[in-house]
């Protein structure tokens, strides 16, 4: 999305972005993270330069007043 040159173009922006999630409906709250990782093993493809990490690992954390549950939901 290019920046806006003026006051206008920035409330257009804003009122178009507010449009589109009106649409989007309901939706969990929380972080969406997508991780790859190492698994220590020496002769695997994730120890070699460059590495080849194992993964996608998608996770789906959340807070609870504050702190993160003792819980973390894999996708």
């Amino acid at each position: 999305m290019p920046a806006p040159d003026d006051g206008r173009g920035a409330a257009q922006a804003r009122a178009a972005i507010e449009a589109a999630l009106g649409q989007i409906g309901f939706c969990l709250p929380g972080t969406i993270t997508i991780r790859r990782a190492r698994c220590g093993k020496p002769r695997c493809a994730c120890a070699a330069d460059p590495p080849a990490l194992h993964g996608p690992y998608i996770q789906w954390t959340r807070t609870v007043h504050g702190c993160p549950p003792p819980l973390k939901m894999s996708l």
